[in-house]
């Protein structure tokens, strides 16, 4: 089982010692959300004035604030690589903001936003069914018209005054 756990931490980038794989991440992102307090505790939209902000958690998995990305520790990587923090994403967000609300995250710390694919997928299937549904209404009852043996005596008095 070493073999096979010294190949895998070697295939991830990692140092196989003592039975344990290091591995070393550099910072990509980071994301944390925050609760706003406001005076008199109204809503956010009647408020005019905050009285204090809050950290709540990070935006990934397990409330993580921080996503890393994989740096390699192999013996043949050159010694003194420089990792560049200015390309780091620092993402602020109200624990009430859509995004946080209607997204997870799923297994790789990104976003999930599969509840946007069954919203729109539901509102598709309605949308096809009302489709057809309008479609068999304008030809059933519009375009044919109603068939003269259930016509009341008005109408069919009205249709006869009319075709003369």
């Amino acid at each position: 089982m070493s073999d096979q756990c010294q190949q895998h931490c070697a295939k991830v980038g990692g140092l196989f010692d003592d039975d344990t794989c290091y591995q070393f991440g550099a910072l990509k992102k980071i994301c944390i959300k925050i609760d706003m307090n406001y005076y008199d505790n109204l809503l956010p939209e009647d408020a005019e004035i905050v009285s204090g902000v809050g950290l709540v958690a990070g935006c990934y998995i397990d409330g993580e604030a921080g996503k890393y990305e994989p740096v390699s520790l192999q013996p043949n990587t050159k010694a003194g690589t420089v990792i560049d923090f200015t390309d780091v994403a620092v993402e602020v967000r109200d624990t009430h903001d859509p995004y946080t609300v209607f997204s997870g995250v799923n297994n790789e710390g990104g976003t999930d936003l599969s509840i946007f694919f069954w919203v729109s997928m539901l509102c598709l299937a309605v949308s096809v069914v009302l489709i057809f549904y309008l479609t068999a209404y304008y030809y059933c009852y519009i375009a044919i018209g109603k068939p003269r043996s259930k016509m009341t005596e008005d109408e069919r008095a009205m249709e006869e005054a009319e075709n003369g």
